[in-house]
């Protein structure tokens, strides 16, 4: 099964693969991929705003990380679908779960999945 986690903010995985000091927020969020990881029957594709546009960083853990332009409250609607589909076309998951839905990216990959049986 291919899980896609959509998160606000970078793992400190994510921020060792940007060469970034990780953030002292979502440690909860690294423990349960290393777990969710060890099943093995699980893959997770992280996927987070950062700068630029969508962007796969590569693997740690066994878990991938994908970077995606930005989405705020004014280009959720067409555009920040728009990068959602690109995220999600890029990882093909059967389960998109949302980490932070009052944010507006939430909104945008939630009409996506949805709009595709996701």
């Amino acid at each position: 099964m291919r899980v896609l986690w959509v998160t606000n903010i970078p793992t400190a995985s994510a921020s060792k693969l940007l060469g970034e000091p990780p953030s002292p927020f979502g440690g909860w969020v690294q423990g349960s991929l290393a777990g969710i990881a060890r099943s093995g029957r699980v893959k997770v594709t992280v996927a987070f705003p950062g700068e630029g546009t969508v962007r796969l960083l590569g693997t740690d853990g066994g878990v991938e990380y994908v970077s995606f332009t930005p989405i705020g409250r004014r280009a959720a609607g067409v555009r920040g679908r728009d990068v959602a589909a690109q995220v999600i076309d890029l990882c093909r998951p059967d389960v998109v779960h949302l980490h932070g839905t009052q944010l507006p990216h939430s909104a945008s990959f939630a009409a996506v999945a949805a709009g595709r049986g996701i």
